[in-house]
């Protein structure tokens, strides 16, 4: 469990000194964490496409993920927003599984402050931007068949 939760046990006024906890509608506490993957292939293997699908397995209601670079390494970041249950439940998954073709060198996650967008809103940009990438090979298996 995600430790740093304070206020009261209702869930009504449970916050953190630095936000990182807050109550949703029903009273359940939100959190926030951010998931970095880095290793030598974790772009272009299915990882955003693959954490998507999982988030939304799980109902989280607040995810993002995206693609960076460090020092030479691919980045995988994945932003979520959810009860502490699912996002312990989400981050066991990620450490246990992934794309068959990721090449992970390193796991990590902590708390994260800001604003998380809503899980259907980048299922919907992950959605186009796998499509933009299918297009080019379509259209070359397409001539490849014509031509």
């Amino acid at each position: 469990m995600l430790s740093g939760a304070g206020g009261d046990d209702t869930g009504t006024h449970a916050t953190t000194s630095e936000g990182l906890v807050e109550p949703d509608t029903k009273g359940e506490k939100k959190m926030k964490l951010r998931i970095t993957i880095t290793g030598p292939k974790v772009h272009d293997v299915g990882y955003r496409p693959w954490l998507v699908e999982l988030a939304m397995s799980m109902g989280l209601k607040g995810f993002d993920v995206h693609n960076d670079e460090e020092d030479g390494q691919q980045i995988v970041i994945a932003l979520i927003e959810a009860d502490d249950r699912r996002i312990q439940r989400f981050l066991g998954t990620v450490n246990e599984k992934r794309p068959s073709l990721a090449k992970v060198g390193s796991i990590a996650s902590g708390n994260y402050p800001d604003e998380v967008m809503p899980l259907w809103q980048t299922a919907a940009m992950n959605a186009y931007g796998q499509m933009n990438k299918a297009v080019p090979i379509l259209q070359k298996m397409g001539d490849d068949i014509t031509g």
